[in-house]
C-alpha cells in the first residue's frame, strides 16, 4: 500500500475490515473511507463527484449533504474493495484539489454495519406532543437501534 501511505497527507480515515472467513483466505478486504469536503454550489458538481467514486470502484455508503448548514460541505463514506481501487480513488482526489475538511482528533467510535443486516423504514407521525417519544419507547421495546 505505498500509495495509499502517499496518500496520507489527505484527511481521510481509512479503515480495513475482512468481513468473513472465506475473504480472509482470498486476501480480499474492504476499505471504509470516511470524510468531509467542499464541493463548489454549482449544478452537476456533485454528479461528477459521485461518478469519480464510481468510476474508481467506490460504493457510497454513507452521503450527508444539509444546504442549511453549509452549502458545499458533504460528509462521505465508500466502501471499497481492493487495495488498488483505493490508490486510484486516492490519486483522484489528490489530483481533483478538493477543499477537505480537517479531522478533528476526537476519538470515534467505529461501527461498520453491514448494509444487508439494517431495515429501512420511513414512518409518518402525526405532528402532536408526545408521538415522536411514543414511537421512540416502540423502538426501544423491540431493542431497534436507529441510524
Amino acid at each position: 500500500m505505498g500509495k495509499v501511505n502517499e496518500a496520507a497527507a489527505l484527511p481521510v480515515k481509512i479503515y480495513k475490515r475482512v468481513s468473513s472467513a472465506k475473504k480472509a483466505k482470498n486476501n480480499d478486504v474492504d476499505y471504509l473511507l470516511k470524510f468531509r469536503l467542499y464541493l463548489k454550489d454549482r449544478p452537476g458538481t456533485l454528479a461528477s463527484f459521485s461518478s469519480l467514486i464510481s468510476r474508481c470502484g467506490g460504493n457510497i455508503c454513507f452521503f450527508h449533504y444539509d444546504r442549511s448548514l453549509d452549502s458545499s460541505r458533504v460528509v462521505v463514506e465508500v466502501q471499497m474493495s481492493s487495495v488498488s481501487s483505493l490508490e486510484i480513488f486516492l490519486q483522484a482526489l489528490q489530483k481533483g484539489q478538493y477543499s477537505f475538511e480537517k479531522n478533528r482528533p476526537v476519538k470515534e467510535e467505529v461501527r461498520i454495519t453491514n448494509p444487508e443486516n439494517m431495515l429501512e423504514i420511513k414512518v409518518g407521525l402525526v405532528n402532536e406532543i408526545g408521538i415522536l417519544a411514543a414511537f421512540a419507547r416502540l423502538l426501544k421495546r423491540h431493542n431497534a437501534n436507529v441510524l
